[in-house]
């Protein structure tokens, strides 16, 4: 959020690749774990559908949620599906009730397939590709 919002302000925002972060940080499960990503789907969706338009918010949304419903599903099985759906659906709603839409420019930005990281701009199919 703070990077699209600096961006819309005209801000420069920039991204150095060989730059590490080391997070204290370990993997979760059971509850802890569903919950945490619980809130990512929904951070996100709220997100993407409070800056970007429709079209651009629901592909960045769902390609998310896809991503997050493949790897949970095998992590805490079928039961996370409508778990991390609402999520979704409840993040899209309220984005929209924040909903501040950014500058073509900025969104163009973040639709630049070599954006890295990527945040959904990067079809599915591509990534797939280019880990064959």
């Amino acid at each position: 959020d703070l990077s699209i919002r600096a961006r819309a302000a005209g801000f420069d925002v920039g991204y150095v690749g060989n730059v590490t972060v080391s997070h204290h940080n370990f993997p979760r499960s059971g509850d802890e774990g569903l919950n945490r990503r619980e809130r990512w789907v929904y951070g996100f969706a709220r997100l993407h559908h409070k800056h970007f338009k429709a079209s651009v918010a629901a592909l960045f949304s769902l390609r998310y949620l896809m991503s997050h419903l493949v790897s949970g599903v095998r992590t805490f099985g079928v039961q996370i599906v409508p778990v991390l759906v609402k999520a979704a659906w409840l993040g899209r709603r309220d984005g929209l009730r924040a909903h501040k839409l950014i500058p073509e420019g900025v969104e163009r930005f973040y639709l630049d397939q070599s954006l890295k990281p990527d945040m959904g701009n990067v079809p599915i199919w591509k990534k797939v590709l280019r880990r064959l």
